[in-house]
């Protein structure tokens, strides 16, 4: 539908019901992106050996692979791109003024880095949900296993 009113020259100012209709279907196809990945890793989580592993191996499995590179890009991406983007974007600069020490910036950002992670906001939200729903894993792999519940 999207592909056909663009190349079929439609003006969405003559017909703005039908504008509103082809930017609901782009936004409902776009939202399942999310859902999707988090029904392949819960697919792919269903490997875990959690009879054999434990919460603790798989908490710091998921530490090393999400936690420590979340730590590592706030230093590494995120703080070099909050400092040199204060002079386009207002929300990158510490207590609304630019600052040109970069140390100094730091300083002045890490104790509200968690209002200005932009994209990186997804690795602690993974870590928090995939911790929280360990029981339901461990539940999961027991049951397809076949394994009694006692």
């Amino acid at each position: 539908m999207c592909n056909s009113a663009d190349a079929s020259g439609f003006d969405p100012d003559a017909s703005p019901s039908v504008q509103q209709k082809k930017d609901g279907i782009v936004k409902s196809l776009v939202q399942i992106g999310i859902p999707m990945f988090f029904y392949i890793s819960g697919m792919a989580s269903t490997f875990y050996n959690t009879e054999g592993k434990g919460f603790g191996l798989f908490l710091g499995d998921k530490t090393l692979r999400l936690i420590v590179p979340f730590v590592l890009a706030i230093f590494i991406f995120l703080m070099p791109r909050l400092y040199l983007g204060q002079a386009y974007e207002d929300w990158c600069r510490p207590n609304d003024e630019t600052e040109n020490d970069y140390w100094t910036f730091q300083e002045k950002t890490l104790p509200v880095i968690h209002n200005k992670l932009s994209w990186l906001w997804y690795l602690p939200a993974l870590f928090i949900d995939l911790v929280i729903t360990y029981p339901l894993l461990a539940w999961t792999v027991r049951r397809s296993r076949k394994i009694p519940f006692n």
